[in-house]
């Protein structure tokens, strides 16, 4: 991806700007409102806020809240997205309609109930830095009632000539992560989305830190102090380190950029993340598991189709909990075995498989389908005798440790032969003699074992 520089001034399109100069109009009380731009809001400077016909409003493709489906669409189509375009408009336009329907049919109830009460914020020639989802709600609102909704109301970002002159692409980007991260602390964007988002602003100069300084939870802590390192971490671990698992995956099946098909699973990426980044770098758990710096490629590897296949049949169906297991299943020889050989004897598809009868590709999604029944009945019986062996593990383990508490409790100091009433002793014979039997019982069962295996 390019680099975009912190000064690097934004391209404005004069006659989409004079356009909007044009065709503004004062609209309802309030008239003006204070914005989170620049240092305007700590002065307490007042912008006026205009009605601006619907048709002069553009989406932006570097909206953190459709980050995944703008990568995916160029990534299919090798050619970036071109925001001028109405064609471009439309697909952002779907993008946006189907991201979190929930929260737009709330938001669409609550404008058509109280019409749009905070203004969105534009740059002078009409590109949405806030208030994409509540354009998109307007224009559906239109459809349906198109003589009330034609405008939204606005703020505009100073132009070319306007004092302090117009925002940078990094004072955009700025802009952006100050209305996404809500008054709770909690971001409007969400997995994946956000750290696509997080990322693209590093890529702008905007570091991580700084970017936090915006987030309300940081408010009262400063940069130096250990709660504030903390929560850099937190994000490093929630989004950056599972985002560069995301590529590595991407990159391996050959399909970089293709986020898309992988946003349903982004929990699995950070439960893999935290394995790989946790655990399987850590030598001293390398060496308690019987592992060298060789097999962790291995690891992925088998990590990796675990993700891909989404989930396989049998009693451990869920994704996330089998990659939460890896590491315990690695610590068991014959289930670690059972693992490997899903890297060893994984099927590719062959390009026969990718294409439909009548030559047409398959999507990522139906190829990964069916390659997962391809390779059904393997992913069966290597997860399920990885399990297997857990619980085999795990019932040795109970009967040891139960024998090894009897022997401790039979070596207590309080097992005092001469503190035995004599009332008691025949009492005490009968158990004596059961625990004789019981002892013997199990030598004899231990003993078949070890001959049968």
């Amino acid at each position: 991806m390019t680099q975009l520089m912190k000064d690097k001034a934004r391209e404005i399109i004069d006659d989409y700007a004079a356009e909007i100069e044009l065709r503004k109009t004062r609209g309802a009380v309030p008239l003006k409102g204070v914005i989170n731009f620049r240092d305007e809001k700590a002065k307490g400077k007042e912008r006026d806020i205009f009605d601006i016909p619907l048709s002069l409003l553009r989406y932006r493709k570097d909206n953190g809240r459709i980050s995944s489906d703008v990568s995916s669409y160029e990534s299919v189509h090798l050619e970036e997205l071109d925001e001028t375009k109405e064609e471009t408009q439309k697909i952002l336009y779907d993008f946006l309609k189907k991201k979190d329907p929930e929260k737009t049919a709330i938001l669409k109830k609550s404008i058509k109930k109280e019409g749009q009460t905070d203004p969105a914020i534009i740059t002078c020639d009409g590109f949405l830095i806030n208030g994409n989802r509540r354009r998109m709600v307007l224009e559906l609102l239109s459809e349906e009632e198109s003589a009330k909704y034609t405008t939204m109301r606005v703020i505009i970002l100073p132009g070319r000539d306007a004092e302090g002159g117009p925002p940078t692409i990094k004072e955009i980007e700025l802009l952006e992560n100050r209305y996404q991260l809500q008054q709770d602390g909690k971001s409007e964007y969400a997995g994946l989305d956000r750290a696509l988002s997080i990322r693209r602003k590093i890529e702008c100069e905007i570091s991580l830190e700084e970017q936090l300084q915006d987030d309300p939870v940081c408010a009262e802590m400063t940069i130096a102090s250990k709660e504030f390192k903390k929560k850099v971490k937190e994000i490093q671990k929630l989004f950056l380190l599972p985002l560069e698992c995301a590529d590595t995956y991407l990159d391996i099946i050959e399909r970089p950029g293709h986020y898309d098909s992988i946003s349903e699973r982004w929990q699995a990426f950070i439960d893999f993340s935290n394995f790989y980044n946790g655990k399987l770098k850590d030598k001293a758990w390398q060496l308690k598991a019987g592992l060298t710096d060789s097999d962790i490629g291995t690891i992925q590897d088998i990590c990796f189709n675990i993700i891909r296949k989404r989930s396989i049949k049998g009693r451990s169906a869920k994704l996330n909990e089998i990659i939460r297991r890896i590491p315990i299943f690695l610590l068991n020889d014959d289930a670690k075995n059972e693992l490997f050989e899903l890297s060893s004897s994984i099927e590719s598809l062959t390009d026969s498989e990718k294409y439909s009868r009548d030559g047409k590709e398959y999507s990522f999604n139906d190829q990964d389908q069916i390659w997962g029944t391809k390779n059904e009945t393997l992913f069966a019986k290597c997860i399920n005798s990885a399990y297997s062996f857990l619980e085999t593990q795990r019932e040795d383990e109970s009967a040891l440790a139960l024998m090894k508490s009897a022997n401790k409790k039979l070596n207590h100091s309080n097992m005092d032969i001469d503190k035995i009433p004599k009332s008691k002793l025949n009492e005490f014979l009968k158990e004596t003699e059961q625990l004789i039997k019981k002892a013997n019982d199990l030598k004899n069962a231990v003993w078949q074992k070890m001959r049968g295996s």
